[in-house]
């Protein structure tokens, strides 16, 4: 079992011509490459063992446009597609490729 959960996000709501390049392509090397890069390293020894389990952790913004995080909202939607696109080609080998996404909460703090 690989567990795929990476993931950077911006430190505040922007617009994406606001934001600066360089934290842009952090953001993806961390949120696409990395997913990439690992997936890579172990799905020759899953396909020659015929079993695997390969699980992306997700967001629930890489389902619906999020206007002031749109890069983090185009790379979990990478991460959602990539999932499911190795789900097909590999389920008759026994590797499976799953992927669990995190919904939008609200959360309730008290303080006295």
């Amino acid at each position: 079992i690989t567990v795929n959960n990476v993931g950077v996000s911006y430190k505040h709501a922007e617009f994406y011509g606001d934001w600066d390049p360089q934290a842009c392509d952090d953001m993806i090397k961390v949120n696409i490459h990395s997913v990439l890069k690992m997936t890579r390293l172990v799905l020759d020894g899953m396909v020659s063992r015929k079993r695997g389990l390969l699980v992306h952790i997700s967001s629930g913004s890489g389902y619906a446009p999020f206007p002031l995080y749109s890069v983090y909202s185009g790379t979990k939607s990478f991460v959602n597609n990539f999932a499911e696109s190795l789900l097909y080609p590999f389920t008759n080998l026994c590797v499976f490729s799953s992927e669990v996404r995190e919904q939008f909460r609200r959360i309730f703090t008290v303080s006295i």
